[in-house]
This record gives structure tokens, C-alpha cells and sequence, in this order.
């Protein structure tokens, strides 16, 4: 799995294939040479999950600097946060993709102490303030601008909901699939961009 060259990620949870793909994104920092001239991908459709894990996963990812991500499907709530691990001008998404946005939350469940009731309200507001931090500040990044649309949807619990152009219009993605094509030819990445494309395309009409 350390050569693969890609990856997929599914729902997040601090269980076994969450812990498999950080293992793997390490694996792969640490291969000097690239695969036949390609960069590494990890693609993503996911409904999102817990915001820890999510957080493990970005750190992970952004060891590899050549990371692309492409959103095939969902990329909601907490697998935003992996999304935007990709390198800058490699945060790929497909037209049909669609993105949940909302206040991160997690319910705490069971008999709680007051002590540890107090270290998970704390631990929860740590990782809303890493979330929001992470989001706005890449998408500000992109944009050159800050987003207020963005920036709602971070903070309202309900859900809001983008389209593949909202996310590239607010800066959460780079560049769409059928921009790929220009990016790669004025990089000189032709070769390497082509069957990613190509593989895309054949799994949307499969």
C-alpha cells in the first residue's frame, strides 16, 4: 500500500481503515521517487465523521507536498478537512461532487464526570477553532479574499450545502476536472494528469 499511488477515503471514525490510510499517507511521505512521474491521490467520498480523526488525516497528508485530492463524490463535514491537504492548484473536484459545511459538533454520550465533561468541551472547542482555521485560511489563501458565505456556513448547525462550482468560487477547491487538462499542459504534466482523468471519467459512465 506504501506505492500506491492512490487512495480512498470513506467515512471517519477512529477505527481500523482511518488508521490504515494515515499509515499509508505516511508510508507515502516517505518515498522519495516519484511513481512513474504521477503525483499521489487521494480521492475522496466520504459523509464526513469524527473531527480527531479528520485532523489525523490532514497532518498526515500534508507530509506528501505533491498531494492531489479529488472530490468523486461527497465531501461533507469533517472530510473537508482532508480535502484541503491537497497541494496548492491540486484540489481537484468532479462536476457532480457536493460539499456539507456546518459548526463542527460531537455529541457526548454516557455518564460524564465534571472533570471529563470539562476536558471534552475543551478538546471539542480546540478542534472547532483548528477546524475553522484550517478552512478559511486555505480558502482565503485561494481567493485572495475572505469568504463571509464561507465563513457562515462554519458557524450555523445546520447544513449548507455547495455544488463543484460554489467550491471553487469560495476557494475550497482549485481548480475543477475540466480545468485539469489546461493546468497540466501549462505544467508541463500532461503525461502524468492524463489517466487520472481518463480513469475518472470512465468511473462516472460505469
Amino acid at each position: 500500500m506504501a506505492t500506491s499511488r492512490f487512495l480512498l477515503l470513506g467515512n471517519i471514525d477512529d477505527g481500523h481503515r482511518t488508521e490504515e490510510l494515515i499509515r499509508a499517507l505516511i508510508a507515502r511521505a516517505q518515498v522519495r521517487t516519484p511513481l512513474a512521474g504521477a503525483h499521489p491521490v487521494l480521492l475522496i467520498d466520504s459523509p464526513g465523521g469524527e473531527i480527531g480523526p479528520a485532523l489525523a488525516i490532514y497532518s498526515a497528508a500534508r507530509l506528501i507536498p505533491d498531494l492531489q485530492t479529488v472530490v468523486i463524490g461527497e465531501c461533507h463535514s469533517a472530510a473537508i478537512l482532508p480535502f484541503m491537504a491537497g497541494a496548492e492548484g491540486y484540489r481537484i473536484v468532479m462536476p457532480h461532487s457536493t460539499f456539507l459545511l456546518h459548526a463542527p459538533m460531537k455529541a457526548l454520550e454516557g455518564p460524564q464526570g465534571e472533570q471529563s465533561l470539562q476536558a471534552e468541551v475543551g478538546l471539542l472547542r480546540a478542534h472547532t477553532a483548528t477546524f475553522r482555521d484550517i478552512i478559511r485560511n486555505v480558502a482565503d489563501r485561494t481567493t485572495g479574499k475572505d469568504s463571509w458565505e464561507l465563513a457562515a456556513a462554519l458557524e450555523r448547525p445546520e447544513f449548507t450545502l455547495f455544488t463543484a462550482i460554489d467550491a471553487k468560487r469560495l476557494g475550497l477547491a482549485t481548480i475543477g476536472v475540466f480545468g485539469v487538462l489546461l493546468e497540466a499542459k501549462k505544467r508541463s504534466l500532461i503525461a502524468g494528469v492524463l489517466p487520472l482523468v481518463d480513469r475518472l471519467v470512465k468511473e462516472l459512465k460505469s
